[in-house]
C-alpha cells in the first residue's frame, strides 16, 4: 500500500517537475504558474515619458473620463464635441505616474487592498500612446503615512519629503508604496472631469489688444509690438501704467469660472461688460476677429457671479465667472479695468534708460540749462556735460540720476481732466517749469509744469506732456525732484586740487594747534610743524598720502547755492579749515596760489548728520557727508 501511495507522488511530481521544465524551456519565466514577482524597492512602477502619452482615461465613482492629446492641446472627450481639457491638471498627472518610486510592496489580497484604500479604489487611471497600447494602468488608494526622504544635493538647498500612496496595477498580485512630488497636486485636482474653466486660453506675449467695453464707452490697450510698451489708444490717447497692465494681462490669463456649460444662445439681457482679446500673428500682424467674453448679471437678487459667453473659434460657452477674488478664483471686478487704474501715473511716459539730453526751462533762468550725456572723445566713457549762459562744464551725474529716477518713479496725484481747454485754470499758460527730453533714438517729450495757490495759501502743482490737453496734478515734493537751479547740476568734485603743484597743507582743527606740512612731489617726502614745534618725526606718512588721495577725490552730497542762510550762519564759526599752497615748479616767479575749506557742522551738538562746506573764492555753499569729514579728521601725526 505505502508502495502504490509513494510510487503515485513521484509521478506526480515527475509530471510537475517536467511541466515547470516545459513552461521555463517555451516561455523563459514561471510567472504563469506562480504570478510576477514584486518589483524592487527603490524602482520607477512604470518607465515611460509623459510626452509619449496621448491618451487618458481616469475613472471614479463608476464614470469614466476619456482625455484625448490632439496637436499639442489636450481635449476632454464625451460631449458631442471635445472640449478643452485643463492641461495643467493632465501634466501634473502625467509628471506623477512618470514619477512613481517604489518603497514596499504587499500582497493584493482582499484585506489589504480594503486597508489601502483599493476595495473600492480611489479611482482607476489609465495612460495610452499614440497607438492606443496601455503604457500605465492603476487604482490609486489611500496616503500612505511613510514618506521618501530626498537629501539636500548641496549647503544651498532644503532636504526634501515626498508623500506616498499605494497603488495596484491592473492584474498585479502586489500592491505598491510609491512616492512622487507630485502627489498633493493630484489629490488637490481630484478626479472628476478636467476640463478647462478659463474663458482665455492665450500666450501673454502674443497679445496685441484689449478691448473693455461697457454701456457707457469703450477702453482700448494696443501695443505695436510685442516688445513695444502698452499705450491706452481709446477713449484718449495716453500712456499705460505698465504694472496695472501686467496685472490685467494675468488676471485675464488666470481668470477661472465656477462653472461652465455649452449653449449656443447669449446670457440674456445687454452685457454690462465686454472683454475682447486681439493677438500677433507669426508675421506681425494682428488677428482681425477678437475672442470676446460678453458679461451679464442674472439677477439683481445675484451679484455672486457673472454669466459670460465666450466667442471665438471654438462654439460659443457659457461660463459662471466670479465677480469677486476668492482663494482659488481671481474676480472680475478686482481686474484693472477702468482708465484710471489703467493710465500711466508717471511723470514720464518715455523709456528714461535711454535718455540722452535735458533742457530745462524756468521765468528764473537767463536762458536753457542743457544736460547731455556723451562719450568722451579722449578716453571713450561717458559722461555728462552741463550747458549753461554758454558755458561748459562737467555735470552732476547723482543728479541725473535722481531726476531719470523722479520722471519714472513718481506717480501723479489724480487726473483732473482729459479735455482741458483753459490751461490758466491751472497756472500751465505760463509755465513754471518746461522739461524736454530726448531719447538717444531722437524719440522726444516735453513736460510743462504750472503752480496754483489756493485759498488757504498752499500751492497746488499741475503738469501735461507735449500739447495733450491731459492735465495731472502731481505732490509738490514730486514736483521739487526736479533739479531746475544751474548749481544742483554742477559737478560733485569739489576742487581741482593739483598734487604736483602742492607745496604746504595747513589743517586747523577747532580745540587743537594748527598743523602744518610741507610736501615734496619730486621727491616724495614730508616734513610737519605742530603749532611751533617740529613734528616730522611724529608724522605717519602713510597716512599722510591717504590724505592726499581723499583731497584730490573729494566730492560734495549736494550743492546748496550761494542764499543758504543755515550753510551762512555755521560757517562763521567752522570747526575744521584746510589751506593748501600751490605754487608750480617751473616757474619760481609765480605767485603762491591758495586754496582754503571751511566746514561746520549742521547740528547744534557735539555730533552733525552732516557739515556744511564752502571753498574759499566760491560763492556756492556744499553739504558734505560724514564719511568725507571722518576722513579729514583722521589724525595724521602717531601722538594725536
Amino acid at each position: 500500500m505505502r508502495s502504490k501511495i509513494f510510487t503515485t507522488a513521484l509521478a506526480l511530481l515527475a509530471l510537475a517537475s517536467g511541466a515547470m521544465a516545459f513552461l521555463h524551456l517555451t516561455q523563459k519565466d514561471l510567472s504563469s504558474l506562480f504570478g510576477d514577482p514584486p518589483a524592487e524597492k527603490g524602482s520607477r512602477l512604470f518607465e515611460f515619458q509623459p510626452n509619449e502619452i496621448r491618451g487618458i482615461i481616469i475613472e471614479a465613482g463608476g464614470k469614466p473620463q476619456g482625455y484625448e492629446e490632439r496637436q499639442g492641446q489636450w481635449l476632454l472627450k464625451g460631449g458631442a464635441s471635445p472640449d478643452r481639457a485643463d492641461y495643467r491638471v493632465l501634466e501634473a498627472l502625467l509628471a506623477f505616474s512618470a514619477d512613481l518610486t517604489i518603497l514596499d510592496s504587499f500582497p493584493a489580497n482582499e484585506d489589504n487592498k480594503k486597508a489601502m484604500g483599493l476595495s473600492p479604489a480611489r479611482a482607476h487611471i489609465q495612460l495610452k500612446d499614440d497607438s492606443g497600447k496601455s503604457i500605465a494602468d492603476f487604482s490609486f488608494g489611500k496616503k500612505g503615512a511613510w514618506q521618501r526622504h530626498i537629501p539636500a544635493p548641496d549647503q544651498y538647498t532644503a532636504p526634501q519629503n515626498w508623500p506616498s500612496v499605494y497603488l495596484l496595477p491592473r492584474g498585479s498580485e502586489s500592491i505598491y508604496l510609491c512616492s512622487s512630488p507630485y502627489l498633493d497636486d493630484i489629490l488637490v485636482n481630484g478626479f472628476g472631469p478636467h476640463r478647462d474653466l478659463r474663458p482665455f486660453f492665450f500666450p501673454p506675449e502674443l497679445l496685441a489688444e484689449v478691448t473693455i467695453a461697457r454701456p457707457n464707452g469703450n477702453l482700448v490697450l494696443a501695443r505695436s509690438n510685442p516688445a513695444a510698451a502698452w499705450k491706452i489708444v481709446k477713449p484718449f490717447k495716453l500712456d499705460a501704467d505698465s504694472e496695472a497692465v501686467a496685472e490685467l494681462v494675468g488676471g485675464l490669463y488666470k481668470l477661472t469660472a465656477k462653472t461652465a456649460s455649452n449653449k449656443p444662445a447669449p446670457p440674456s439681457g445687454e452685457p454690462s461688460l465686454q472683454l475682447g482679446l486681439r493677438f500677433f500673428s507669426l508675421d506681425g500682424s494682428v488677428h482681425e476677429v477678437p475672442v470676446t467674453l460678453s458679461l451679464t448679471e442674472p439677477s439683481k437678487e445675484e451679484y455672486s457671479y457673472y454669466l459670460g459667453r465666450l466667442d471665438d473659434w471654438r462654439k460659443s460657452i457659457e461660463f459662471q465667472i466670479p465677480r469677486s477674488t476668492t482663494e482659488q478664483l481671481i474676480g472680475v471686478d478686482e481686474l484693472p479695468l477702468t482708465i484710471e487704474r489703467l493710465r500711466g501715473a508717471s511723470l514720464s511716459g518715455l523709456d528714461l534708460r535711454q535718455l540722452r539730453k535735458l533742457k530745462i526751462e524756468t521765468p528764473e533762468l537767463t536762458g536753457p540749462l542743457e544736460i547731455e550725456i556723451g562719450k568722451s572723445p579722449i578716453t571713450g566713457e561717458w559722461r555728462a556735460q552741463r550747458r549753461y549762459a554758454g558755458k561748459v562744464s562737467p555735470a552732476n551725474e547723482l543728479t541725473f540720476f535722481t531726476v531719470k529716477k523722479a520722471l519714472t518713479e513718481e506717480k501723479a496725484l489724480a487726473s483732473v481732466s482729459d479735455s482741458v481747454d483753459d490751461l490758466s485754470l491751472y497756472g500751465l499758460d505760463t509755465p513754471i517749469l518746461s522739461l524736454s527730453m530726448e531719447l538717444f533714438d531722437g524719440t522726444a517729450e516735453t513736460i510743462f509744469f504750472g503752480e496754483k495757490i489756493a485759498a488757504d495759501g498752499v500751492p497746488h502743482y499741475y503738469f501735461r506732456r507735449n500739447e495733450s490737453h491731459t492735465v495731472m496734478e502731481v505732490e509738490s515734493s514730486s514736483f521739487y525732484k526736479i533739479a531746475s537751479r544751474p548749481y544742483l547740476w554742477r559737478d560733485a568734485t569739489i576742487w581741482n586740487f593739483n598734487l604736483v603743484d602742492l607745496k604746504i597743507l595747513q589743517i586747523e582743527r577747532e580745540g587743537l594747534q594748527p598743523l602744518v606740512l610741507n610736501y615734496s612731489d619730486l621727491t616724495q617726502t614730508w616734513s610737519a610743524r605742530l603749532g611751533n614745534e617740529e613734528a616730522t618725526a611724529l608724522l605717519n606718512e602713510n597716512r599722510a598720502n591717504r590724505y592726499l588721495e581723499t583731497l584730490e577725490g573729494l566730492k560734495v552730497t549736494r550743492w546748496l547755492g550761494p542764499d543758504h542762510e543755515p550753510a551762512a550762519r555755521a560757517l562763521q564759526n567752522p570747526v575744521f579749515t584746510l589751506t593748501a599752497f600751490f605754487q608750480r615748479p617751473d616757474e619760481s616767479n609765480a605767485p603762491v596760489e591758495r586754496k582754503r575749506l571751511r566746514l561746520a557742522g549742521a547740528g547744534q551738538s557735539g555730533s552733525s548728520p552732516f557739515y556744511y562746506g564752502q571753498v574759499e573764492g566760491d560763492s556756492q555753499f556744499f553739504i558734505l557727508d560724514l564719511a568725507s569729514v571722518t576722513k579729514l579728521a583722521e589724525p595724521l601725526l602717531e601722538s594725536e
